[in-house]
């Protein structure tokens, strides 16, 4: 560990630290700490990317593939909880969802982090799944009221449906804005993700991310107090996904996220789909 330092990029490295992050969330606003190693050549092993959501510090960590990162780790993590404390920060919060058999999950709870909450994942063949909706739309269609549509994101401002998802808490206000720019690496599919819209009212949305052979439902929601229509609404969600990916191509599967408490109706829907529950992921944090 002696050819180790911890630090933060000089302008000059910027475009290294963003390829480092090439496959991560890194928001605008977000402090960067980088691990190098000296020898044999300088080089980025390790990074963390942390930023401030009102009274508490969200972070998230990097490494090399093949790096021994547990050490490494353990120094990125002092140094953020560190800055944390001086910025007078309340809580300290990792910026994953982990499974109990992550590396960083074990790394986390050594220096007193612990579970805040868990969230569940279900998974559906999207064949299956495209199939069963498709049917349920044609069905369903002379039923739904002549002035609901929906159009895709790319149309609109995340305003548009904050006040719908916001209670559900499934991801925070800093990611959505993140994901729902155009090119945000493992961003929403802007024409796939749509807003449900009753004239000209937004009543539900359904937010979803394209990637290796799987759609990531992240928010599903439709306002609407008759169950009758909320069915009809999520029909209509998902028959904007499947008019523009048929089955048979790069997408194989749904996976569907809901919290443990909030938003209990995605386990329900993903079952009726024949999903099946994914081990359960948990959100890990520290009072300071």
């Amino acid at each position: 560990m002696t050819d180790l330092i911890i630090r933060e990029p000089d302008v000059a490295e910027w475009d290294r630290v963003i390829y480092f992050f090439r496959n991560h969330m890194l928001l605008p606003q977000s402090r960067i700490l980088v691990a190098l190693r000296r020898q044999p050549v300088e080089r980025f092993v390790a990074a963390a990317a942390w930023w401030t959501e009102g009274s508490a510090v969200r972070f998230q960590l990097v490494c090399q593939p093949g790096t021994a990162h547990p050490e490494i780790f353990a120094l990125l993590i002092n140094r953020v909880m560190e800055s944390a404390r001086l910025a007078g920060r309340q809580r300290i919060q990792y910026a994953d969802v982990l499974t109990d058999d992550d590396a960083t999950c074990n790394i986390l709870k050594e220096y007193g982090f612990a579970p805040l909450g868990k969230n569940r994942f279900f998974e559906a063949s999207y064949e299956d799944a495209w199939q069963r909706a498709m049917h349920l739309f044609e069905k369903s269609r002379p039923h739904i009221p002549p002035d609901w549509s929906t159009e895709p994101i790319r149309k609109h401002r995340l305003e548009t449906v904050w006040g719908l998802i916001e209670k559900h808490r499934l991801l925070p206000a800093t990611e959505l804005h993140y994901y729902w720019q155009m090119n945000s690496p493992g961003g929403l599919d802007l024409d796939a993700s749509s807003i449900l819209f009753a004239g000209a009212q937004p009543i539900g949305t359904m937010l979803t991310r394209n990637g290796q052979g799987t759609f990531y439902i992240d928010v599903r929601v439709v306002q609407v107090e008759n169950r009758r229509l909320r069915a009809l609404g999520n029909l209509l969600l998902f028959h904007h996904i499947g008019k523009r990916w048929s089955p048979g191509g790069q997408i194989h599967r749904l996976q569907f996220h809901g919290g443990e408490a909030e938003h209990r109706e995605t386990a329900n829907l993903a079952i009726r789909m024949g999903g099946r529950e994914l081990p359960s992921r948990h959100i890990y944090a520290k009072e300071l």
